[in-house]
């Protein structure tokens, strides 16, 4: 990609590099690197936020040398599953990972959820019990429930990626990005399911690009599909609100173009 200098630095004052070498498909080290090396001034996170909320819209003032330069493509990694394209967004190694993880989880069966994994802690079954704790109904069904789950957050951990359980809820914490899933039921129930979750993300440093979605699994039969389900969303979330940064982004510097025409 070929790119002015000063066409770059205007970009760069409404949007983070890293969401900006994402959706253009360039290379992110080489931004950061030709970013230094051309000394382009980019806006401190607590200017970007009210630019991306629309309260003080950037007006670039400064003129940079009007070279062309020249942005290394990336080199995407292999992805078959049209599906799981999303996972672009993350590192070269990482997608390895969550493509390993999310092979391993899309062989779970039903059956075979009779014994919780024996792993340390917060991830062992008593400290994983003591914080997901689903109304005592059906002991059968409470303990695929939690056998489920501690398999899925084990996968995500696998993934690189530090997870953390409270009160019927755990949290996903990626670089920018947070991710809260909450099992949505009370003590006072006497039957676990219909059973309710809802997922809630947002960005660490703009909390106003968030996504909120709220599922029901009807039944213990549909709990593979939903556990499955909520791999690939924890994963995929960040990737969309990385689209609504750049969308957002968008919309200010052409607007700011417009008004400088």
């Amino acid at each position: 990609m070929f790119i002015s200098k000063q066409e770059l630095y205007e970009k760069l004052q409404y949007v983070t590099p890293r969401t900006f070498a994402y959706l253009n498909e360039i290379d992110y080290y080489n931004l950061l690197m030709i970013i230094e090396e051309h000394q382009i001034s980019i806006p401190p996170i607590h200017q970007l936020r009210k630019t991306l909320r629309g309260s003080k819209i950037m007006k670039p003032k400064n003129r940079v040398d009007n070279c062309y330069i020249h942005l290394k493509d990336e080199i995407p990694t292999p992805i078959n599953n049209e599906q799981l394209s999303f996972l672009h967004f993350y590192p070269r190694q990482q997608i390895h990972l969550i493509l390993s993880a999310y092979s391993r989880m899309k062989s779970l069966k039903l059956q075979s959820q009779k014994h919780c994994l024996k792993l340390k802690f917060p991830l062992d079954q008593h400290s994983i019990r003591k914080e997901i704790t689903p109304p005592q109904s059906s002991d059968k069904d409470n303990d695929i429930l939690i056998c489920l789950l501690q398999k899925l957050i084990n996968e995500i951990t696998k993934c690189q990626v530090p997870v953390s359980l409270k009160n019927n809820s755990f949290e996903i914490k990626l670089p920018n990005y947070i991710i809260k899933v909450d099992l949505n039921y009370h003590e006072q129930q006497d039957h676990l399911y219909p059973l309710q979750y809802s997922i809630h993300a947002w960005h660490r440093d703009f909390q106003y690009l968030e996504i909120s979605n709220t599922f029901t699994i009807p039944s213990l039969n549909d709990l593979i599909f939903h556990i499955q389900k909520l791999f690939l969303l924890i994963f995929q979330l960040p990737e969309h609100l990385a689209r609504q940064e750049y969308s957002l982004s968008q919309y200010y510097f052409y607007s700011q173009c417009h008004t400088k025409n």
